[in-house]
């Protein structure tokens, strides 16, 4: 598929790199969010402190991957803040405590 006109051409072009650009930020957001439940079900079933940590971890680098993709318009502020409440809803139930 091959627009006629110049001009859409381009905006198949820039459509490509923009996708290839978002992918870059959401891919790690949505491996990460799926790591984090994993370790939060782990976690319930045997709390440790190293799991603590690696949860700890995890969570504090999905929030800034999500807070940078608000910074680069490839997420809306909205989605993010509900993302992040839900993961910090989801330690919360689990009675995981990395807020401190």
């Amino acid at each position: 598929f091959k627009p006629k006109r110049i001009k859409n051409r381009k905006n198949v072009q820039v459509n490509k790199r923009n996708k290839a650009f978002n992918t870059f930020y959401t891919s790690p957001i949505k491996t990460l969010t799926k790591k984090l439940f994993i370790l939060a079900d782990d976690y319930t079933n045997e709390p440790s402190e190293e799991k603590t940590a690696r949860i700890k971890k995890t969570y504090t680098l999905l929030t800034s991957l999500l807070d940078k993709a608000v910074k680069k318009n490839v997420l809306h502020k909205n989605t993010v803040a509900k993302k992040k409440s839900r993961n910090a809803l989801l330690l919360k139930s689990k009675s995981i405590n990395v807020f401190m």
